[in-house]
């Protein structure tokens, strides 16, 4: 195996000099971007690998942290990771990508073995807002887009609540009057508030919502069809449809145009793609995932070398 003392000898350079531009401890270093450049190639054609386990034993780090998700092929937590991984990148971070597929069980073994390669610090959207993030963890750990009972971790989310009242606003003033709500699960905190949310709202204007209005369960857009298909199917009085999250749009638009269901309003939370194409005049709360994966990251990386932070709410666009 190639350690940092072959680099250096072929270089003929320090092995503190090469230590420290492979581990990126660069601040307060006046080495030359040539050198720089240097190392990197060298390491690179030679196939060093970095030891973390040996780096972690002697300096309490292993330059390696993680992001745990709900669900991988959700648009909206995809692009949350590329800015997170471009944000580790940058900063000389490896990632590691973990997927719970919203089982508390997976998202439990993961964090296990995220604890057996020691890494410094884990983002997560959690599964369960009452039985995720149970026990402490020798990690740093950041909460986005969904939270944890009690507040327990640090976050970056948007307030599910106020954004789902304005949603509901925009749906009734565009003419709903008899929504349905369909959603993820009801261990999802985040679901909860937004359903609370324009409920609140429905009532505020004298309109009636009736549990029977409220499906959950729903992951993805075979799901989201076939539950369309029994409401249209058994005549559900409707008028409209909030989706708590729009990776659910395209079963929910195939059911309602086989059905040739007209005049039916949409709103939903997250742009996704071909908006513009296949749900004109769908009321949308764009959130800011860019943003999200990066004050998600510098929250963890600040906390990581021991600075305080505190957590953040982020707003969203009405479209």
């Amino acid at each position: 195996m190639v350690s940092m003392k072959d680099i250096a000898n072929r270089l003929n350079l320090s092995r503190c000099t090469v230590s420290n531009i492979l581990n990126n401890r660069l601040d307060g270093k006046s080495y030359r971007k040539e050198t720089i450049e240097m190392v990197l190639s060298t390491a690179k054609e030679m196939g060093y690998v970095s030891n973390s386990m040996a780096r972690a034993l002697k300096t309490g780090s292993t330059g390696t942290i993680a992001i745990v998700v709900p669900d991988i092929a959700n648009p909206f937590y995809i692009n949350i990771i590329k800015e997170v991984e471009r944000r580790a990148i940058d900063n000389g971070y490896s990632l590691i990508i973990c997927m719970a597929e919203e089982i508390l069980k997976k998202e439990n073994a993961a964090l296990t073995m995220l604890q057996s390669r020691c890494v410094d610090g884990v983002l997560i959207s959690p599964v369960s807002y009452t039985h995720s993030l149970r026990q402490e963890y020798p990690f740093k750990v950041v909460c986005f887009d969904r939270v944890v009972e009690g507040d327990r971790y640090n976050y970056v989310r948007i307030d599910n609540y106020a954004e789902s009242r304005r949603l509901a606003e925009a749906m009734i003033a565009d003419g709903a009057k008899k929504p349905l709500f369909l959603a993820g699960s009801r261990e999802d905190y985040t679901v909860v508030r937004r359903y609370r949310g324009f409920c609140d709202v429905m009532h505020e204007h004298g309109l009636k919502v009736h549990k029977s209005a409220f499906m959950d369960g729903l992951y993805d857009e075979q799901s989201a069809y076939e539950s369309m298909n029994r409401v249209i199917s058994n005549d559900a009085d409707f008028d409209s449809v909030i989706l708590s999250t729009d990776y659910l749009v395209y079963g929910v638009l195939r059911a309602i145009r086989e059905h040739r269901r007209e005049n039916v309003i949409l709103g939903g939370f997250e742009r996704f793609s071909g908006m513009d194409l296949f749900a004109d005049g769908m009321h949308v709360l764009e959130q800011p995932e860019v943003e999200m994966g990066r004050e998600s990251f510098d929250m963890l990386h600040r906390m990581i070398k021991g600075e305080a932070v505190s957590s953040l709410v982020l707003p969203a666009i009405l479209l």
